[in-house]
């Protein structure tokens, strides 16, 4: 029994140990966000108004290869066209002589983890200059003067980072909120990621740190289905380390990932555009668009109504 008993316990320990290595691991969140990602995206554009009659051009906003996120092309609609890239890099799909058909535009993302370091991209100085809702002037002005004396042992961006987190609170209650309005965030201290982020960028401006706004698409980790709300962040340029991410708003709604989104962007996202204030290729004849993440139209000169719909699929 003595010889038995022992024999027994080792075999019982060989299956276990053999059932349990032949166990799939399914990845973590980190282990996907260190890995990368890789999806398909869908962009469909259709008019909203039926009654709308004539022909129109619509402009889509192009993802782009930045270093960060590899973008191929795997389908678009006949007659699109692409533009050369504008001052800020962002490049637009249009169509003229539009009808209202449904249109799609495919492409496959692979994106990786953005940790900074980035040194393409358009010169810095095309971030030191106001935008229409991002002044570098006034309250933002005052707030980043006050960073500067009071800060400690981080670095000015890093004060920056701390101080719109502790005047901003992530909410969407009523109206005014995202437009990207740094006297609105100023005003009432409540937002969404564009007004977190003109904060940020004003206030970095007015101490002569260039600061760029992106804007996409949150992408979930797996599966597929449809994407319904956009997402933005902001990037600084660090003379050393050339551009430095932050996701101020990601951070207020998740305050244990406020060290990750200083200086880190996980690779759920897509880019679609950079800066504000944006004129399109060909340019359209109403205003500058604030920023551009869906589809934008114009008939007879005017804006035309248009539902964006985005889809992804891993």
């Amino acid at each position: 029994m003595r010889l038995i008993l022992p024999l027994i316990i080792g075999l019982a320990l060989i299956l276990v140990l053999g059932c349990t290595s032949s166990l799939p691991i399914e990845p973590s969140n980190e282990d996907k966000e260190d890995n990368g990602d890789s999806f398909i995206l869908r962009i469909q554009v259709q008019i909203q108004d039926d009654s709308s009659a004539g022909a129109s051009t619509v402009w889509v906003p192009v993802p782009g290869n930045d270093g960060v996120q590899e973008v191929e092309l795997l389908a678009s609609p006949v007659g699109s066209k692409l533009s050369l890239p504008d001052e800020y890099g962002n490049r637009f799909a249009s169509l003229t002589d539009w009808k209202g058909q449904l249109l799609e535009w495919k492409y496959r993302i692979n994106r990786r983890v953005d940790a900074g370091g980035l040194l393409q991209g358009v010169p810095v100085s095309h971030y030191l200059s106001a935008n229409r809702l991002v002044p570098i002037g006034g309250e933002a002005a005052a707030r980043a003067k006050e960073v500067v004396a009071s800060k400690q042992d981080v670095s000015v961006a890093r004060a920056i980072y701390n101080r719109v987190l502790e005047d901003m609170c992530y909410d969407k209650r009523g109206f005014g909120w995202g437009t990207g309005s740094t006297e609105w965030a100023c005003d009432t201290g409540y937002g969404n990621c564009t007004d977190f982020h003109a904060l940020f960028i004003s206030m970095a401006r007015s101490l002569k740190i260039p600061a760029r706004f992106t804007i996409g698409f949150p992408v979930p980790t797996d599966g597929s289905g449809e994407i319904d709300e956009y997402h933005c962040w902001a990037h600084f340029w660090d003379g050393q380390g050339g551009w430095v991410p932050v996701d101020i708003s990601e951070a207020d709604q998740h305050p244990e990932r406020t060290e990750f989104f200083f200086g880190t962007l996980d690779p759920n996202r897509v880019s679609l555009s950079y800066g504000r204030d944006l004129i399109l290729d060909p340019p359209q004849e109403g205003d500058p668009l604030n920023y551009f993440v869906n589809a934008y139209a114009e008939q007879d000169g005017l804006p035309l109504g248009v539902k964006t719909s985005v889809y992804y699929q891993h």
